[in-house]
């Protein structure tokens, strides 16, 4: 045609949008965990069985935190329970926890390199809100705020072959504890 050109339109540029799923939930039943700290010698070995998890309302937005629960048995006796959600990334986490009748003796070759006893016996509850922050988030990278109690302890001072220091119970309220930075 003369006197100038029609100028094809473009066709509208289709809007993307990520793919997305939410999962309404997710169960793992009756699992274990064995775990061993080779960061200290003797080895220190953690099993946790059984242990349930439960998800809801997951989806591939790994920035959306997710419902969680978790229940476990800790070295044939001791239990612990978690409910809260889960950050999958940034890793972040907000869980009300509960532990009950640790065996203080698993902590033995913590105790050693600080202090020459010998744990013989005691048992460790905790109960409280840990919280779990990415490191470039203002705050601490974990946070601790809850209570903490000890029964039945028992140690024997390694040196003089002799009962160190014993108690029938401790109970500790309003613990707060925080690492990077730390305090306690």
């Amino acid at each position: 045609a003369a006197g100038g050109t029609a100028a094809a339109a473009a066709p509208a540029a289709a809007e993307e949008r990520p793919w997305t799923v939410t999962v309404g939930g997710i169960e793992v039943s009756n699992a274990a965990i064995d775990f061993e700290d080779r960061a200290i010698a003797p080895v220190t070995k953690f099993r946790f069985a059984p242990v349930n998890v439960r998800l809801s309302e997951a989806t591939l937005d790994l920035s959306q935190p997710v419902p969680v629960t978790m229940d476990a048995v800790i070295n044939d006796h001791a239990r612990f329970d978690a409910r809260g959600t889960l950050t999958p990334e940034p890793l972040a986490a907000k869980l009300d926890i509960r532990l009950a009748k640790a065996r203080m003796t698993i902590l033995q070759p913590y105790v050693l390199p600080l202090a020459d006893l010998t744990i013989t016996g005691g048992e460790l509850n905790v109960a409280g809100e840990v919280e779990l922050a990415p490191p470039e988030r203002d705050g601490p990278e974990l946070s601790f705020a809850g209570e903490v109690g000890i029964e039945r302890f028992k140690s024997v001072d390694n040196a003089l072959k002799q009962d160190f220091i014993n108690f029938a119970k401790v109970d500790l309220s309003k613990v707060r504890y925080a690492m990077a930075p730390d305090s306690l």
